[in-house]
């Protein structure tokens, strides 16, 4: 299964559930548009680091079923709608 490590911004999804910092990929503060290519280019100068979230984050989707991530989403979803 091919893979590369995954670069999110942090918004209201469950992302966050996916995406951790150092562990699957590289999450960025929501808004900081030039975060991105800063990341993109922290990944392509440490193929060491660039390996190692690629499997981290195959890893993950594996355990992810279609079901957890659904759960989660609606669980996201209604907390938006209780929120004032």
């Amino acid at each position: 299964m091919a893979g590369c490590p995954a670069i999110a911004y942090d918004c209201d999804s469950s992302i966050a559930e996916v995406v951790e910092t150092g562990v699957t990929g590289i999450l960025l503060e929501n808004g900081d548009w030039n975060s991105m290519g800063r990341a993109a280019s922290e990944l392509l100068a440490d193929p060491a680091l660039y390996r190692r979230l690629s499997q981290a984050i195959r890893d993950r989707a594996e355990q992810l079923t279609d079901e957890t991530m659904l759960y989660t989403r609606e669980h996201l979803a209604f907390d938006r709608l209780l929120e004032p």
